[in-house]
């Protein structure tokens, strides 16, 4: 009889373990779920501008300088 009672036992353990490893395993996913699309609550905010720089940083446009001549006074030609 007590034999009996060992053996239920372990397999109620046995069953109770491989119950909860299933679990774990489902919980794991969803934590890695989460967190690749939360990853900007988890990566710290230096970090985060220096990705979005380079992405940002466009060619900029080169100004072009003209020189403006100073107006000159009209000179009236003598007729």
């Amino acid at each position: 009889m007590e034999k009996i009672s060992e053996v239920r036992e372990k397999r109620q353990d046995r069953f109770h373990q491989a119950r909860m490893a299933r679990g774990r395993k489902l919980m794991q996913a969803a934590a890695k779920a989460e967190v690749t699309n939360e990853v900007h609550l988890v990566q710290a905010p230096a970090a985060l501008l220096k990705q979005k720089q380079p992405a940002e940083k466009l060619p900029e446009k080169q100004k072009l300088r003209i020189s403006v001549e100073a107006p000159q006074k009209a000179v009236r030609m003598a007729e």
